[in-house]
């Protein structure tokens, strides 16, 4: 199981606080800048996702997650608690926030998107930091890998008949 520090675990008020405006005119976009690295980081959000989040309706019709009431500094932790509950309930051990963004990585990482793509879609401003916790499901670098150890094997066995 991956661990990562408290700080990644919880999400931002500034996440929570997601605009309906926000999203790109021409695709469903997001763009926003991790709070650790500073990064730009553009997410591209699935139209039929996008149509879905679009349709809700809250208190609040400008913002998606927020209601508008109480404290902005509040939200995060109210949404954690709110997201503890679902994981319980889908019996779902050591369930957070940043288990969305494992998943999405690590899908990316078997469907063979490069790593350093992968890294940039993380907002990561080191290669090394996604390819400590990602490493083992990068595909293409195992199979790069793997096809480097065939080709010395064969070699060693066309050296030493």
């Amino acid at each position: 199981m991956l661990r990562y520090p408290a700080a990644d675990l919880r999400p931002t008020r500034h996440e929570l606080q997601l605009g309906k405006d926000e999203f790109g005119k021409d695709e469903y976009t997001i763009v926003r800048r991790r709070l650790k690295t500073k990064t730009l980081v553009n997410n591209p959000i699935p139209t039929e996702i996008a149509t879905e989040l679009l349709a809700l309706t809250n208190s609040n019709p400008r913002y998606f997650f927020w209601t508008g009431k109480g404290s902005p500094k509040t939200i995060a932790g109210k949404f954690t608690n709110q997201l503890k509950k679902v994981f319980a309930e889908a019996k779902i051990e050591d369930g957070h926030a940043q288990r969305f963004r494992d998943t999405a990585a690590v899908e990316l990482l078997k469907a063979n998107v490069d790593i350093r793509d992968v890294q940039k879609f993380l907002g990561h401003s080191s290669l090394a930091t996604t390819e400590k916790y990602y490493a083992p499901w990068n595909k293409r670098q195992q199979d790069i890998f793997g096809g480097k150890i065939k080709l010395a094997q064969q070699a060693m066995e066309t050296a030493n008949p």
